[in-house]
């Protein structure tokens, strides 16, 4: 099977996609690049392609004001909860962020929706202030995983809505 990036691919293709990416979300806008590239190309032959599919990567870092609003909220409700900078269980979260590779010039030649005429170059504004804050038990992800009942149904929704508004109050204007 041939194994090809993006650029490999755009190269090999006969003409650049005309698809109108304006309504599709990031993700399926590049798949669709992807698949009409490899169909004009590479006509019933299967290939992989390797690509980057959106300029947003997993990231679990929180600027100082989410963590200080938290703290805020924690104090106010008057639980009894420490701060982790990565909660133990994270493997299953996903949080989105601006990607560092962004300036790698590698970035916008592999990224199908720059084929398009999409701006692969510009930093996204959406940027998230990831915090867990979620059940507390024994066993996660385990078959015997079990919550305590009081914490999950009368402290964590107390502590949900607070948190929420310290947010709010303390988040920057940009």
């Amino acid at each position: 099977m041939r194994v090809l990036t993006f650029a490999e691919l755009l190269q090999a293709a006969p003409s650049p996609p005309q698809i109108d990416l304006s309504a599709l979300d990031v993700r399926e806008g590049a798949r669709r690049v992807v698949a009409s590239l490899a169909a004009s190309a590479f006509p019933g032959q299967p290939i992989a392609v390797c690509y980057f599919a959106g300029p947003l990567i997993p990231s679990v870092e929180s600027p100082a004001w989410a963590a200080d609003a938290l703290r805020a909220a924690i104090a106010a409700e008057g639980v009894n909860y420490k701060l982790h900078r990565h909660y133990p269980y994270i493997s299953d979260l996903s949080y989105l962020a601006a990607s560092p590779d962004w300036s790698d010039p590698a970035f916008p030649r592999n990224f199908p929706p720059a084929a398009c005429g999409a701006d692969a170059g510009r930093q996204p504004r959406l940027a998230l202030a990831p915090l867990m804050i979620g059940p507390h038990g024994f066993g996660a992800h385990q078959p015997g995983e079990r919550v305590l009942r009081r914490h999950a149904f009368e402290i964590l929704p107390r502590l949900l809505v607070r948190a929420a508004l310290e947010l709010a109050k303390a988040q920057p204007a940009d």
